[in-house]
């Protein structure tokens, strides 16, 4: 809803008075099959009035990758720093993980809460 400058929940309706200036968002998914991802964004807009996906809204999924090649791991500090410039340089105003176990395969120990410093550092 954000990349369409509307709120994004009846909370949101409630507090905001008008709409919003749309902002650039960035999804980086790591479980779902980007048709799907893509059909759900879709379906989303069209209830509320949009036609199409818009051009500040980037999905980035993990199924939509070569299956050799690399995807994010967000506990590597490699990628915080690759994440972080392309937020920057694309100008994104709103970055959503979902799910961050699967987008932190090294990960070692998701019930520790040390293990999750690198991530807590990247947000």
């Amino acid at each position: 809803m954000a990349a369409h400058g509307k709120p994004a929940s009846i909370a949101d309706n409630l507090i905001a008075a008008g709409d919003a200036p749309p902002v650039k968002v960035l999804i980086i998914d790591g479980e779902m099959i980007l048709s799907d991802l893509k059909a759900r964004t879709a379906a989303i807009f069209k209830s509320n009035g949009q036609n199409q996906l818009l051009e500040n809204l980037r999905l980035y999924a993990k199924s939509d990758q070569d299956p050799v090649a690399q995807f994010i791991d967000l506990a590597q500090p490699a990628w915080k720093t690759r994440i972080i410039a392309e937020v920057k340089n694309q100008g994104f105003s709103l970055v959503i993980f979902d799910n961050l176990s699967t987008l932190s395969p090294s990960l070692e120990d998701e019930n520790s809460a040390v293990a999750w410093n690198p991530l807590n550092d990247l947000l």
